[in-house]
């Protein structure tokens, strides 16, 4: 817990500097200024996440990425200090002590949380592993040949092998998720505001489901898994975007620097891509204030923030987006056979749809979608009930609008139009609920929500749901101290829970060991490098940095 501690200090000196510099960067001509201290925390992290996969193309992501990270921060407050000198000149009238010790307590909690708990079965079969190749050589040519899940290629792994501090002691620490479930607890805190029992606001709503799924993932969130950081910066994105929506902003910068997060999220998880759609009420705004300057610049803001995703993507599997073998531009010798790139697609395909056979990737929907619905718990059934109930409120209010001519309105449609098709889209693809719950729970809240906002909730100004939601957080709250009461331990007072460690068998290829674990398919971070069967391995060169190229094709 202590060295999640350190870490964490760390991360918030260095994300929340280069978080004022990037938002004064895009916004200072226009007085950009994020209301609270921890979107600009948020801000940082994205900028961090852009950082490190930038880093990984040219180098290891360890001591040296850090040196870097550290100098660049110091540059941002020489050249920022105004900024810096304002926004922490506004930090008492931000921040009450009451707040602080809140905060402080989050902290503390969040980090004990992160200090251990359930290792995702992912982690030890290829999240390790991937973060490990990070840490020693950045990014190798056709390292997916080496083994296919290397190629799922996520920023959020980069981030996790920047903080990890593995060049200190031997050990990688994974404290990213947690830290950025602390940051989204943080900005959950303005549900309990006097304000917000008086007035019903869509952005608490969205807080409340944040709250639910933090405390659901509580006992994991010690895994590096990219799932965790796509969805806790999905819902970063859209408590900043109602709060937006509901404060009548009307400039297009605040919103346009959310969607370059959103592109973040997409380098996270592909399974996240939808909310780029977010991004056409700033559109709306710039070409209605004939702004095309800021249109073109963010939209080269936006290549720029993917460009290095997509390369990361080349270089490891030979495709632009793996595993989408359709999108075939590229010819290498380290290019992995479409034929595994397309099997790969169809088994996460069907993954997701709660069975293994691959022949069946191309059943119906009306095949599958009964026992997917039966596997779920009672939960997750209510919500994929009230998803489809809430497609239908949304395009009846929809039509309703624009019949109405309403246009005060285009921005709530616009954010429930984004997690009502993203949640199609991710019940068409892969609906695996740990791969899309954010759309799953936000589609039918937002919708739903909205419609409590046009109808009843001018008639008793949002009191009734705030009881509602004050009992489920009460009961929340109550099991999830019976929870913590349980799971009390001192082992991890110090570091951080370890990856798991597996019996594993080697062979040698080039004068090189790789490793294999004897059973099963998990090898866990320290026998490196390794994969999780006796594979062919065929080395592009003697040299590991020289990359992988297929085994066969």
């Amino acid at each position: 817990m202590v060295s999640v501690i350190l870490i964490w200090f760390y991360m918030l000196i260095t994300t929340f500097i280069n978080g004022v510099f990037i938002v004064s960067l895009i916004g200072r001509t226009k007085g950009l200024r994020c209301r609270f201290l921890s979107s600009y925390i948020l801000a940082g992290i994205g900028f961090v996440t852009f950082l490190s996969e930038l880093l990984s193309l040219f180098m290891k992501v360890g001591l040296v990425a850090n040196i870097i990270l550290v100098v660049l921060s110091l540059l941002w407050i020489v050249l920022f200090r105004k900024d810096y000198v304002y926004i922490l000149s506004r930090v008492k009238e931000e921040i009450s002590p009451a707040r602080i010790i809140v905060i402080g307590i989050l902290f503390l909690l969040f980090a004990y949380g992160s200090s251990h708990g359930f290792m995702h079965y992912d982690s030890d079969l290829y999240h390790a592993q991937s973060i490990r190749w990070i840490e020693e050589y950045g990014v190798v040519k056709g390292l997916g040949n080496l083994h296919t899940r290397l190629a799922y290629n996520s920023a959020s792994f980069c981030l996790t092998a920047l903080y990890s501090m593995s060049f200190l002691n031997g050990q990688s620490y994974h404290v990213c998720a947690g830290f950025l479930a602390f940051i989204i607890a943080v900005l959950c805190m303005d549900l309990f505001k006097k304000e917000s029992i008086k007035v019903f606001k869509l952005s608490n709503i969205v807080r409340v489901v944040a709250i639910y799924y933090i405390l659901t993932i509580f006992d994991e969130m010690v895994s590096p898994a990219s799932d965790y950081f796509m969805v806790l910066m999905t819902f970063g994105i859209m408590i900043l975007y109602m709060e937006l929506i509901e404060g009548h902003e009307t400039d297009a910068l605040p919103y346009a620097f959310l969607v370059l997060l959103c592109l973040i999220v997409i380098s996270i998880k592909v399974s996240g891509a939808l909310v780029i759609l977010l991004s056409a009420y700033p559109i709306y705004l710039f070409i209605k204030a004939k702004d095309t300057g800021s249109v073109i610049k963010f939209s080269i803001l936006g290549i720029v923030t993917v460009v290095p995703f997509l390369i990361r993507n080349i270089i490891l599997s030979g495709y632009l987006l793996y595993p989408f073998p359709s999108i075939d531009i590229f010819d290498f010798e380290y290019k992995m056979p479409s034929w595994v790139a397309e099997f790969d697609s169809h088994e996460i395909q069907v993954y997701g749809r709660g069975y293994s056979d691959v022949t069946r990737y191309d059943e119906p929907f009306t095949r599958w979608i009964g026992s997917w619905f039966s596997s779920l718990d009672a939960v997750n059934k209510v919500s994929f009930l009230a998803g489809l109930f809430g497609i239908v409120i949304f395009v009846v209010l929809l039509v309703k609008t624009i019949v109405g001519k309403e246009r005060e309105e285009l921005p709530y449609f616009i954010a429930m139009g984004t997690m009502n098709v993203s949640f199609i889209f991710f019940m068409l693809t892969s609906p695996n609920i740990r791969y899309g719950c954010v759309f799953l729970y936000l589609a039918p809240a937002l919708s739903i929500g909205y419609l409590y906002k046009r109808t009843l909730a001018r008639k008793d100004n949002g009191i009734t749901v705030s009881i509602l939601v004050s009992l489920f957080i009460i009961y929340k709250a109550v099991m999830f101290g019976s929870f913590l009461m349980k799971d009390m331990t001192s082992e991890y007072l110090v570091s951080q829970q370890d990856y798991g460690q597996y019996e594993t068998m080697s062979k040698t290829v080039n004068n090189i060991e790789f490793f294999y674990a004897k059973e099963g398919d998990q090898v866990g971070y320290y026998p490196f490098p390794s994969l999780p069967v006796d594979n062919d391995i065929k080395m592009i060169t003697n040299e590991i940095k020289d990359g992988f190229a297929p085994a066969f094709h």
